[in-house]
């Protein structure tokens, strides 16, 4: 087959694909990272977005410290924190 045989090129592709992939808990620690930010830069306290989004205050500081938190009250916190939340439903 060659200088690029399937046995040759299949390790490597999959040794890249694991060097970016992330487990679900480091992204969702990521994303509760990023809305902390966008809460700090906005100069709101956790009880302030709790009050402006309607998410409870003990799940808003469980987000912050673990990246746990319901799919509506994540939406909920990105409607306050951003200027425009965008999503595509496809039926």
């Amino acid at each position: 087959m060659g200088k690029y045989s399937k046995n040759k090129i299949l390790p490597q592709i999959a040794g890249s694909m694991l060097d970016w992939y992330m487990y679900p808990k480091d992204v969702a620690k990521m994303i509760a990272k990023k809305e902390k930010s966008k809460r700090n830069a906005r100069k709101l306290t956790q009880r302030e977005l709790a009050t402006r989004s309607g998410v409870t205050l003990a799940s808003i500081k469980r987000f912050e410290q673990t990246g746990e938190i319901s799919l509506v009250s994540l939406l909920k916190i990105a409607e306050v924190l951003e200027k425009k939340v965008l999503f595509s439903i496809y039926l």
